[in-house]
């Protein structure tokens, strides 16, 4: 890698053309912006929706909706569908994914000003390095989910961190930005925030002792700004201790892996970091202080993540980034080896993103894969809503404009919590408490034996879209028994209205109100295999194979 530039203006090099890059540039934001409207949803992603949606609606998060993560995401996209009026529609993961897209293109240009600081000091090797690195980018950076906030903030603190010396403004706004961070994801404790905590003495081998500690007394104390504000909030809202147990000690306990050796690795780290002092005071002529004060923080990121207990794709978001930028800046240099002239090397890197794009479009599927059996699911789902509203048993929030009678998503620890008993099973009780007329079997693994025996017995596939199941059965006999207290009708295969005698009075085919418990009807005998369905599912035609020619 190059040299760090010093701070003077570094001379234009002939041949240039911020043409060229703007074009890449953009060219690169419509692929993400062409991925974001046909890539395969995501099950948490939905869940973010979900959890959005009902922020924009006023929900209280802990308290009217479950939520197992810190709200600033789903207060701050909430507040958007509110201003932009997007409305419930098929299609509205898509319009959630295009409010990600300016922090995509942050994040792009963020990298350029990494590249810029810290890896080259020629204008176009830096732009073509943070081009290819930005190509490389996961795909979660255009997601509907805090990913995108957190990582553009990640790389924002970063930067700020290292972009000169130590400043009582320039500290105070990172501080800021990293409480702003975890009130947007507790993992962000983790990184960036106390990475750049533990690298606070390494500046004081670099810069003057007294600017580097007011400095840091200015970051502490921008750090507890928004946390504070959000925990005015929740006590406000009487939430406190719901957000207390879900957002924070939920979590963590869900998180902890098993791993008990938190101690002994919180003591490692300090160490490390004082280490780090003297190694900084002892080399800190070499890599340069904007370079060391970029690497010591991602060093000790790095640290925290390699004694993080759970390493998943939005844990390690960041540091694929990161990973892909270096990545990026090798072949950006090999390139620039093998081509001595600026348009032979622009037409190789034109080639490297080309290859980057038509890679990734081949292993998104986009083509193939395009959401289309969820839209049509949601639209199913969208007819059956009444107007006053009701409740919809799903895993996660994936039915996104309903409300849920079971508290808890039923995240992957929390299946596993079900399983060993750490938390109570009560699908089946709350969906007939709740009188759930609507289960969206979107991801059935997710489920107990019980609770899908519950639903068999109780609930029947619409045809065409087996995942949303609606309150019904199909009688054998005279006698059945009903769990859920809703408005039935009475239908004949093809639709015919089962006329017949209900609960000993007559019955032609019109909505009556079942309570729970037993219950008989004596159909026609033209009508065999009468079906009982949930009457708004009737209504709409959402009914299962056979019943769906209504007269």
């Amino acid at each position: 890698m190059a040299k760090p530039h010093d701070s003077g203006k570094q001379p234009e090099k002939a041949g240039f053309s911020p043409a060229y890059y703007a074009a890449a540039f953009a060219g690169l934001c419509l692929f993400f912006w062409f991925l974001g409207g046909r890539a395969a949803y995501r099950n948490d992603e939905l869940q973010h929706i979900h959890t959005s949606f009902e922020a924009s609606r006023g929900g209280l998060p802990y308290r009217d909706y479950f939520d197992n993560h810190v709200p600033a995401y789903q207060f701050l996209t909430g507040l958007e569908i509110r201003m932009l009026g997007i409305k419930p529609s098929p299609d509205f993961p898509v319009k959630i994914r295009r409010l990600s897209f300016p922090l995509l293109a942050a994040l792009l240009l963020l990298l350029v000003l990494i590249s810029r600081s810290v890896i080259f000091k020629d204008r176009e090797q830096y732009l073509a390095a943070a081009l290819l690195g930005g190509a490389l980018l996961p795909f979660m950076a255009a997601q509907a989910r805090p990913e995108p906030l957190w990582g553009t903030l990640f790389f924002l603190s970063l930067y700020l961190f290292s972009s000169g010396p130590p400043s009582v403004k320039r500290f105070l706004l990172l501080g800021l930005l990293n409480g702003l961070n975890v009130c947007v994801s507790l993992k962000t404790l983790a990184f960036p925030v106390l990475p750049e905590l533990l690298s606070l003495p390494a500046l004081f081998a670099l810069y003057p002792a007294g600017l580097t500690a007011v400095s840091g007394a200015a970051f502490l104390g921008g750090l507890i700004v928004f946390p504070g504000l959000l925990l005015l909030y929740f006590g406000h809202a009487g939430a406190l201790t719901d957000f207390f147990n879900f957002a924070v000690f939920y979590s963590l306990r869900a998180g902890s892996g098993g791993h008990g050796h938190s101690g002994p690795a919180a003591a490692a780290i300090v160490l490390v970091s004082g280490l780090a002092y003297f190694a900084v005071k002892r080399f800190k002529g070499r890599p340069g202080p904007g370079r060391t004060a970029f690497f010591i923080p991602v060093f000790f990121s790095l640290a925290v993540l390699a004694l993080y207990p759970v390493r998943e794709a939005q844990t390690m978001f960041p540091f694929l980034t990161l990973a892909y930028l270096l990545l990026a800046a090798l072949a950006v240099r090999g390139v620039w080896k093998v081509f001595p002239a600026g348009w032979p090397r622009r037409f190789a890197l034109l080639c490297l993103l080309s290859g980057v794009v038509y890679g990734r479009l081949a292993s998104e599927k986009v083509f193939q894969a395009n959401n289309a059996a969820y839209q049509a699911e949601l639209g199913v789902l969208l007819k059956l809503q009444p107007g006053t509203g009701g409740t919809v048993m799903d895993a996660k929030g994936e039915s996104l404009f309903w409300r849920r009678p079971f508290f808890y998503a039923l995240e992957t620890f929390a299946v596993e919590g079900i399983r060993a008993g750490a938390i109570n099973d009560t699908v089946p009780q709350d969906t007939a408490r709740e009188a759930t007329p609507v289960v969206f079997l979107k991801y059935p693994w997710r489920f107990t034996p019980a609770d899908l025996s519950f639903f068999s017995g109780n609930y029947l596939p619409v045809c065409g879209n087996p995942a949303v199941l609606a309150a019904g059965r199909v009688l054998s006999g005279t006698k059945f028994e009903t769990k859920l207290p809703l408005s039935y009708r009475l239908l004949c295969p093809a639709g015919k209205a089962a006329a017949g005698i209900l609960d000993g009075k007559k019955y032609n085919g019109e909505s009556v109100s079942l309570n729970a418990g037993p219950h008989s009807f004596r159909a026609g005998p033209a009508c065999r295999d009468a079906l009982l369905i949930w009457s708004r599912a009737a209504e709409t035609g959402a009914l299962p194979c056979g019943y769906g020619e209504t007269q």
